[in-house]
């Protein structure tokens, strides 16, 4: 598969998430606990396609999620690109086939993407500062949680595996 392939397979698996959480999200809720389905799949796409394809996806999960919240469009597109660009960077750094590193990568961009929606539109969590921070705490677990199955289904789809020939050209 292409680099291009890949970044569409994880565009296509993101609208998908995006979908599932208009549907699925709150009945997935466990307490206050609410996942956030395309930061998962967003996170554990952008380590195998690299930083500007990390980027562009998180230009993609920050549109489909200001259609859902349009009150707050303009800090969710910032977020998103931050936590789709850092999970691209990182992805470089690090040995993708271990199993910690979708659950790590995941913990750490949602926490990049919630703090910098609350830092770019801070009423929610200004106001109700325990209440935000349990569901964070909340969202953070699940998220990283979530983070294992999505890494094995962007494996069995082989995003980010590149392919070379017998002789150790890539095709």
């Amino acid at each position: 598969m292409t680099p291009v392939r890949h970044f569409l397979v994880v565009a296509l698996l993101l609208w998908l998430a995006a979908v599932g959480q208009g549907r699925l999200a709150q009945a997935m809720s466990i307490g206050i606990a609410q996942p956030d389905l395309p930061l998962v799949v967003l996170s554990c796409g952008a380590v195998l396609v690299g930083w500007i394809g990390g980027t562009w996806l998180g230009f993609w999960a920050g549109l489909l999620t200001a259609i859902s919240f349009p009150s707050a469009y303009g800090s969710l597109f910032f977020s998103r690109i931050a936590a789709g660009t850092f999970a691209g960077v990182i992805g470089r750094s690090l040995t993708r086939n271990n199993l910690l590193v979708p659950l790590l990568v995941t913990l750490i961009s949602t926490l990049i993407a919630e703090f910098l929606t609350a830092l770019t539109a801070p009423s929610y969590a200004v106001h109700h500062l325990r209440h935000w921070g349990l569901q964070l705490g909340g969202k953070l677990i699940y998220n990283s949680l979530l983070a294992l199955p999505v890494s094995l289904l962007l494996r069995v789809l082989r995003v980010g595996v590149v392919e070379e020939d017998t002789f150790g050209n890539r095709l």
